[in-house]
């Protein structure tokens, strides 16, 4: 809401700007010539400060879209000095390691009275405004919608003239006879109406009252409001008028319009006299002096500007003609303040960045290894694709079909990965968290893996058989079926405590995701109650961490896992969380934000991301934005404008500057920040994310195993966890292609 307010606040202001602008020269300008200037070439000029009014904010005032910046001008705009070319400056490593052996370890973050006392603020000063402006403006446009019901309402009850006097009319003005001629006693003085059915309508009597020289000056008057467009015109001017009715000048310029127009219809009708233009002007003094009985009609039907006032200047305008020796200068003037008034309009325009890219370079101390023992790829174990009932055990000599034109150890990676991914599925639908099936090993629970697994075969490559494929996402989703406790409303992990809230999390993503397979009435209670669980998790006021029962702990990793389980949960069931909720759990990740840098903390605000304990050496933070880039992606998921605010803007610059590097030896190696930064980069777009995913594929192409695995050498991966390995980094392979192209 913040960055609408601005936005419409610098719309006014550069409206208000450059409009005065315009009207003072367009007012010098009529006052200097005088009457020098054609009355029509005055209206023209009359015009042009309406110029700017008309433009949308969006086509002219709107800065270029971040997918079309440079990162030094995002990085700019977002508060750096200048786009950082490797990690941001050092801060203090937490402590407090994502995963620990006993949670009595961990420590506890108490709520901040800072957030606590958070609250949505009030309109502000801008909010007050915009709410003045809407109220202005509802109630002029209401005025004149009941104006333009006035005036077909007078129209309707118009009548026809009489025989004789329409025979009279069309011999002094033959072409009146394309038009209907009407008569009211609501209006006192004639008027045009219409556009296909052109009308005139005259005063009761006023055809009468006037000789043929004066009736035949009326007519071509209101003829010329029919040529010249003038309703259409008039109607636009009133619609500025009142989207603009705070303009102090406007109303005053309005009349001067109205003005103008009334005397460029007056010359051009009196070219059809002979000379003598004093039937016009008696006929302007007939008018005037007619009664006063105008109804409230729109006032594209009746001039704002009283005909009194203005009859000296119409009068004197037609009885002393202007001199002709300056109409050419005139028109090149006004040519020349139209170009003026162009130039204006492109200085006002916010200039796109146009300087050279800035390149993303890996941190100076990692250089890509030279020379590194190749990584032996695990025995192949080949399972024949398109066969329903394969079982898990089977081996098969041949390899499965790669694509048209591949052998297949040269197939696209993803197509390698999925089917490596198929060929080692447990008979029991799941996924092991080891190479070998049924192999538990590390920090992983089987559930946890087989749900991500799942995710990364959510999009099948074209290549793969589709038989072979739904069967195993089938099967993979029936192990998550019959690992979840419906009393207590979770997904069962068969280790560790604290895995089972991140593993819930990633089930219930898949799940939902997923929905497609998962049709049986069954599995929307199964998401509803999985949904319920995590709900009733949260801390109060606060956010998630390990515990199903609210504990006070909080971090940013799990709380952006929630965020976009619950997220998809909305998306597919309608199940969401309260309003309050989301706020505070958003509020949550907003205070862990470090302002400026944008960095996500992960149980502090600004600090760096979680490790396993023993590997915080190993596997150095400062070469990687986790917490960031997933509090980015759950912002998103959760309806955030990620552009309303500069610190979210620092985050995703942030991403955007730690692109992947493969470099075991210094540890850069992180599949699962990969992951989650390749999707939110994508939330950037443009050439930032085209870098980004360069260097991601360059890095999973260039150590992928002949077999479509990916080794277990990242900071997450234990020994033997090729399989949590490779999903992880399939799903990054597969941010950085579109969907329906399973992730070539």
């Amino acid at each position: 809401m913040s960055a609408f307010l601005e936005s419409w606040t610098d719309w006014v202001a550069r409206g208000l700007v450059l409009s005065s602008l315009l009207l003072l020269i367009a007012w010098a300008l009529q006052a200097g010539l005088g009457r020098r200037l054609s009355a029509r070439t005055a209206h023209a000029l009359a015009l042009l400060p309406l110029l700017p009014l008309l433009v949308p904010r969006w086509t002219s005032w709107e800065a270029p879209a971040i997918a079309d910046q440079t990162l030094q001008s995002i990085a700019t705009r977002a508060g750096f000095a200048q786009a950082p070319s490797g990690p941001a400056a050092e801060l203090v490593r937490s402590e407090q390691p994502a995963y620990i052996a006993s949670p009595a370890a961990a420590e506890r973050t108490e709520i901040a009275p800072e957030l606590l006392a958070a609250r949505p603020s009030s309109l502000g000063l801008q909010g007050w405004l915009f709410l003045a402006w809407a109220c202005g403006v509802v109630l002029l446009a209401a005025g004149f919608a009941r104006g333009l019901m006035r005036t077909q309402k007078v129209l309707r009850h118009a009548q026809p003239l009489c025989h004789a006097e329409a025979r009279r009319i069309h011999r002094l003005v033959p072409a009146t006879r394309a038009l209907r001629l009407l008569e009211t006693d609501q209006l006192a003085s004639p008027a045009a109406w219409g556009w296909k059915d052109r009308r005139i309508v005259l005063p009761t009597g006023l055809s009468g009252a006037l000789d043929d020289a004066q009736l035949s000056w009326v007519l071509r008057h209101e003829l010329a409001h029919h040529t010249r467009r003038d309703l259409p015109l008039s109607l636009l001017q009133r619609l500025v008028q009142i989207v603009w009715w705070f303009h102090p000048a406007l109303w005053w310029w309005s009349q001067r319009i109205e003005l103008t127009r009334e005397c460029a219809c007056d010359e051009q009708a009196a070219r059809s006299l002979s000379g003598d233009r004093r039937p016009a002007a008696t006929a302007l003094l007939a008018v005037a002096e007619g009664p006063r009985r105008t109804a409230h009609v729109a006032l594209a039907l009746h001039s704002s500007t009283d005909p009194i006032r203005t009859m000296k200047t119409r009068i004197t305008r037609l009885l002393q003609p202007r001199p002709s020796r300056l109409a050419g200068y005139a028109t090149a003037g006004l040519c020349a303040l139209l170009a003026a008034g162009s130039l204006l309009l492109s200085q006002s325009v916010w200039a796109l960045d146009t300087q050279e890219p800035v390149e993303v370079e890996p941190p100076e101390e990692i250089v890509e290894e030279v020379v590194e023992e190749p990584i032996e790829p695990d025995e192949i174990v080949i399972v024949e694709v398109g066969d329903p009932d394969f079982t898990a055990d089977q081996v098969w000599e041949e390899e499965p079909p790669a694509p048209d034109g591949f052998r297949f150890g040269e197939a696209p990676p993803a197509f390698r990965a999925q089917a490596w991914l198929l060929n080692h599925q447990n008979q029991d639908g799941s996924w092991s968290t080891g190479t070998s099936m049924n192999k538990p090993s590390g920090e992983f629970s089987t559930l946890g893996n087989t749900a991500l697994v799942l995710l990364a075969l959510q999009h099948r490559h074209p290549a793969l058989p589709e038989p072979r494929w739904s069967h195993a996402v089938r099967r993979g989703l029936d192990y998550l079926r019959a690992n979840f406790d419906s009393q207590a409303g979770r997904f069962q992990v068969e280790n560790s405590s604290y895995r089972a809230m991140h593993d819930h999390l990633i089930a219930t993503i898949a799940i939902c995701r997923l929905h497609g397979h998962t049709s049986l009435p069954e599995w929307k209670t199964i998401r509803s109650k999985a949904v319920e669980t995590i709900i009733a998790a949260r801390n109060p006021y606060m956010a998630w961490r390990f515990s199903f029962t609210p504990d006070g702990d909080n971090c940013t990793f799990t709380t952006s896992l929630a965020l976009q389980a619950l997220a998809d949960a909305a998306r597919v069931d309608g199940t969401e969380m309260d309003l309050a909720s989301r706020r505070e759990a958003l509020l949550y990740l907003k205070s862990m934000t470090d302002s400026s840098s944008g960095r996500v903390g992960y149980m502090e605000q600004g600090s760096e991301d979680p490790r396993f304990r023993e590997r915080v050496d190993d596997y150095p933070t400062k070469y990687t934005e986790l917490c960031t880039a997933m509090a980015v992606i759950a912002q998103d998921r959760a309806g955030v404008d990620l552009l309303d605010d500069p610190t979210t803007l620092r985050s995703l610059t942030l991403v955007a500057t730690k692109p992947p590097v493969w470099n075991r030896t210094h540890g850069s190696v992180d599949y699962y920040y990969w992951m989650f930064g390749a999707e939110a980069v994508n939330l950037i777009g443009g050439k930032l994310a085209e870098r980004w995913h360069g260097s991601l594929r360059a890095a999973l192409s260039q150590h992928q195993n002949v077999d479509g695995s990916w080794p277990a050498v990242d900071a997450w991966a234990t020994t033997g966890a090729d399989i949590h390995a490779t999903a992880c980094a399939l799903l990054a392979w597969q941010a950085t292609r579109p969907a329906n192209t399973g992730g070539r």
